[in-house]
């Protein structure tokens, strides 16, 4: 990555750059050599500890942290049955969050969850599936405060208030739609309507 951009530059002049990062090195790098760092999956808690590490690459590079954008996806399922819009998003947190029974748990979105907190709760869930749990075991036992601190599930009346707090220290906030029994345009625009600056 710390050469990639060195290649991407020329090809791409004119346009940002941003820098997918989770750990701190790859945020003190999008600090140091990018326009941007893209999260995925923070808590609003760690979108301030993101943007820190952010500032200490810049500041290292002599750059001002300012010049670094700081963007997310921020996941949100909205549907009038909440039952089956948490059970949505319970579902899409769950393929990033279980690590592979032979892979590093200090690593990628397992890490990333383990950082805000979360390890022992995935320790749990990885033991369970390792019994032979079903996903809609593991479903079922998903903290909601964990899925409450990384996105949004629910009906429409509560998503805006959800989304601006998820937002809070962001320079760029996207809505990124997770069906739950639709997944079609009408779910989109519910969504982004229900998300939508009051």
């Amino acid at each position: 990555m710390r050469d990639a951009i060195e290649g991407l530059r020329p090809r791409v002049d004119g346009l940002a750059i941003y820098l997918g990062a989770l750990g701190p090195q790859m945020l003190r790098l999008a600090g140091e050599r990018y326009d941007g760092a893209a999260l995925n999956w923070c808590s609003a808690e760690q979108v301030a500890w993101s943007r820190e590490r952010v500032a200490e690459g810049a500041r290292r590079a002599e750059r001002d942290p300012r010049s670094v954008a700081i963007h997310e996806y921020i996941r949100i399922c909205v549907d009038e049955d909440e039952s089956a819009a948490r059970t949505a998003f319970a579902k899409m947190v769950l393929t990033y969050a279980l690590a592979r029974p032979d892979a590093d748990k200090t690593k990628g979105y397992r890490g990333h969850f383990a950082r805000m907190g979360f390890g022992s709760v995935l320790d749990d869930l990885e033991s369970r599936q390792a019994a032979g749990a079903s996903e809609d075991d593991l479903v079922a036992r998903f903290p909601d405060k964990f899925l409450r601190r990384v996105g949004y599930w629910g009906r429409p009346e509560g998503a805006r208030e959800a989304f601006k707090k998820l937002a809070a220290g962001l320079d760029i906030a996207v809505v990124r739609l997770v069906p739950a029994r639709r997944n079609d345009l009408a779910a989109a625009r519910l969504a982004m309507e229900a998300c939508a600056p009051g």
